[in-house]
């Protein structure tokens, strides 16, 4: 098992490989994709929405994105 700091991940650069393979499989319909084996999370007791943390590069990306002009 390779164990890695969120610092690590973060920061990590997605390979040529690792996006080629997501790109297939974000091109695959919604009924290709097994999720059989993820458990459905019924307790969100506490959870935040990540991606509108400030301090979550995500949220720094969509929020530069959505403030940009579109044409």
């Amino acid at each position: 098992m390779v164990t890695r700091t969120i610092e690590q991940l973060e920061n990590r650069k997605i390979t040529k490989p690792e996006r080629d393979r997501l790109k297939r499989v974000a091109a695959l319909p919604d009924d290709r994709i097994d999720t059989a084996g993820i458990s459905e999370m019924t307790n969100r007791t506490g959870w935040v929405r990540v991606h509108q943390h400030p301090e979550h590069p995500l949220y720094r990306v969509l929020s530069r994105l959505l403030s940009e002009e579109q044409p």
